[in-house]
């Protein structure tokens, strides 16, 4: 394992100086991380909520300057989950710890940092050939869709009794009332999914252990 990350990271790094030396900002390519730590990720929504609503109930703390839901293109509902910008890295991280699992319009919801990165190239040869015609190395939309593994992008491979192995992958509205099994790193835990769990993580369901009521006392 040490070997692979330090190759990794010796990857990276070339990756990186070879940018640098090639005339591409590598200052703005670091800005643009700093710059998404403003960008909060909320998820778990009511279906209810909408970007001004959302917008409203995060107006209570300083700095916020834009809300959006994420949709589907097609039906037009809402996904469970949307992003707030904020005005500075310091609001952002106060709303976090406030926000995180409380409750909104009978939903709890989950407040994280919106986790993009820049868009390295894939090669050496890729990047000279990028600097060549001009092209800029810019990151990925703030807006975009947060993980989803391939297998489960069709709704027919979320139906009952699925196995899902990729505990990483957002719950989307298309997965509601479905029964699947998720693995938690042992076996496959069974998990009804509700709408009060979209947007969160797979994972966040896998439970290690299993709950056991305690008899009353007599």
């Amino acid at each position: 394992m040490g070997l692979s990350f330090q190759t990794f990271k010796m990857a990276f790094c070339t990756k990186l100086g070879f940018l640098q030396n090639r005339s591409v900002s590598l200052t703005s390519m670091l800005g643009s991380l700093r710059y998404m730590s403003t960008k909060l990720f909320i998820g778990g929504l009511s279906p209810g909520i909408d970007d001004n609503s959302l917008k409203d109930a995060f107006s209570t703390f300083n700095g916020v300057t834009e809300a959006r839901v994420m949709t589907n293109k097609v039906t037009g509902r809402s996904r469970g989950y949307g992003f707030v910008n904020f005005i500075s890295e310091d609001s952002a991280k106060s709303v976090i710890s406030a926000m995180d699992g409380q409750e909104l319009n009978g939903f709890n919801i989950r407040v994280d940092v919106a986790k993009e990165w820049p868009i390295l190239p894939l090669s050496l040869d890729e990047s000279t050939e990028d600097v060549k015609k001009g092209n800029k190395v810019v990151s990925r939309s703030v807006w975009k869709d947060p993980f989803v593994d391939a297998f489960l992008m069709n709704k027919k491979n979320a139906a009952l009794n699925r196995k899902i192995w990729s505990r990483r992958s957002t719950i989307l509205p298309e997965y509601v009332d479905s029964s699947v099994r998720i693995y938690n790193g042992k076996t496959h835990v069974r998990c009804k999914i509700t709408e009060g769990k979209v947007g969160h993580k797979f994972g966040e369901f896998a439970f290690t252990r299993k709950v056991t009521k305690h008899p009353r006392a007599k």
